[in-house]
């Protein structure tokens, strides 16, 4: 079982890219059936109903112009396709022990069960690789390294200025539990801590403890993305997202055709000019360490592999 984990944290755009993979016609995923019924593997059979159902896929996984996130308000029958989700559930039905984001070692139960079920959906669906994307995997690399050895991993990287600024903008963020201290923006906000400033922060402590686990892959195994060149270039990053997959088969027109019907719309180029230089020197200031570390600088680009690394892995954009 050779599975790709999709890491990144959030804002990033790793939902917009796991849903973009998804669709491709070689890919198992965890969806919102496999959410409800974590023991049951053989509802994700169901995926092979939507495999080359592109339309389906744009009108129901997406929102107009290419959005990840799906419309409140689905039909009843919208609400029937599978769908890729996280899929938290079907991780703590194979015991969860040692998934809680510590650093002590899976439980080998908990591992075997996961080898099993991830194998069974990826042979439900009749797909030769199975595509997982969980925020709370950037915790979980050395576990699924242990579950999986074989596993490649895909990095999202986005600008933590840009992340800070999307956070803050979600309905979700406010009651979010923040990991890396327990408690939600709305509780620390109310004793006048400045939301902003926890977006930012939040931005820092993901990259940090993702990149403790990055250091354990494999260079060949794994790839960064930069979000702004997938949204400029998709078919550039998704070609080489799928050829690091190795799934041996090719990508059909009908997919190409289905990516541009999306109109993905890259960020504009100047968007760090238009951030009120009131709220770029709050962000800078936590995070400038980290953004300079990873190619972005104060003046944005990147993504590039920190210092720590051999540079063998892939990287686009």
């Amino acid at each position: 079982m050779k599975p790709v984990f999709i890491l990144g944290p959030g804002r990033s755009g790793t939902t917009l890219l796991y849903k973009l993979v998804c669709a491709m016609p070689d890919v198992a995923y965890l969806s919102n059936y496999q959410r409800r019924y974590p023991r049951t593997p053989l509802w994700a059979a169901l995926q092979r109903t939507v495999r080359s159902a592109y339309d389906v896929k744009r009108r129901t996984w997406f929102q107009d112009g290419g959005g990840a996130n799906l419309v409140h308000g689905d039909s009843w029958v919208q609400q029937m396709v599978p769908k890729p989700v996280e899929g938290e559930s079907v991780y703590q039905a194979c015991g969860g022990v040692g998934l809680d984001g510590l650093d002590r070692p899976l439980d080998d139960r908990v591992a075997r069960a996961l080898q099993r079920r991830l194998a069974a959906i990826c042979a439900a669906a009749g797909q030769p690789v199975l595509v997982s994307k969980r925020t709370a995997n950037n915790r979980r690399v050395r576990q699924l390294l242990q579950a999986f050895p074989d596993a490649r991993f895909v990095c999202m990287l986005r600008d933590g200025r840009a992340v800070a600024r999307s956070l803050v903008r979600v309905r979700w963020w406010s009651d979010h539990s923040l990991f890396w201290c327990g408690r939600t923006p709305r509780e620390l906000v109310a004793e006048g801590q400045d939301e902003l400033a926890l977006a930012a922060r939040n931005w820092v402590e993901e990259m940090a403890v993702m990149e403790d686990g990055l250091r354990l892959i494999a260079p060949a195994r794994l790839l960064l993305l930069n979000y702004d060149e997938l949204l400029a270039q998709p078919r550039a990053s998704l070609q080489a997202l799928h050829d690091f997959m190795q799934t041996g088969r090719g990508l059909p027109p009908a997919y190409w055709d289905f990516v541009a019907s999306l109109a993905l719309q890259p960020t504009a180029a100047d968007w760090l000019q238009r951030l009120p230089g009131e709220e770029r020197e709050r962000i800078d200031a936590i995070q400038q360490t980290t953004l300079e570390r990873w190619g972005f600088a104060l003046k944005g680009g990147g993504p590039a592999l920190p210092a720590w690394s051999d540079a063998g892995a892939a990287v686009t954009g």
